[in-house]
């Protein structure tokens, strides 16, 4: 437009007589022209309208997408997380079990190892050797040589008494009956099998 205005500005210092073809003309093609720039600008600024719009529009879905996948993310990472104090509560609650079940197991072992113990010290006393008798008087055992006849023949030794078995003198007593533990029934049960 400004090289029409130059123009314009030219002509102005020519004289032409108004109405004259040239004057028509002119002015028809300014007209044409500023219809033609007119419809360019508005359709430039339709197009940087819809231009705008459709940024709008991508930078709107943008966000909506990561939005979306913040949240994803993070309800993925919440899930896993939660999975790992589930399992993590489970593995406690084994471990509780299994302490308690390792109690029950060291009691009744301590009890079946008191019970043997108590077997043991029962059959220790039941096995201790008896007074033993009191040891025989000489007298008793061979005569004296002062009422003994001695003659010239010779005499035949006598047979020496064995000392007397202390397990021969008297019997053993009995055993005393064993308690009614777990530990005597298995013995029990391996005597019989």
């Amino acid at each position: 437009m400004a090289r029409f205005e130059r123009e314009d500005s030219d002509s102005e210092g020519v004289t032409t007589p108004s109405g004259s073809p040239t004057e028509k003309l002119r002015s028809m093609l300014e007209r044409h022209v500023r219809e033609v720039v007119d419809e360019a600008m508005t359709r430039a600024t339709a197009i940087e309208e819809r231009a705008r719009g459709r940024a709008v529009e991508i930078e709107r879905e943008a966000q909506q997408n990561a939005r979306e996948v913040l949240k994803d993310s993070n309800q993925k990472a919440s899930d896993t997380i939660q999975a790992s104090i589930d399992r993590t509560e489970g593995v406690l609650g084994a471990i509780e079990t299994l302490q308690s079940e390792l109690e029950k197991v060291v009691g009744a072992f301590r009890e079946e190892v008191q019970a043997l113990a108590t077997d043991l010290n029962s059959a220790k006393a039941s096995f201790a050797p008896p007074e033993a008798p009191a040891p025989p008087t000489q007298a008793a055992v061979a005569p004296t040589p002062a009422t003994e006849p001695q003659s010239d023949a010779p005499q035949a030794e006598a047979p020496a008494t064995p000392a007397a078995d202390p397990q021969d003198a008297e019997p053993a007593p009995a055993p005393a009956p064993e308690p009614d533990t777990p530990a005597t029934r298995r013995r029990g049960l391996l005597r019989r099998g």
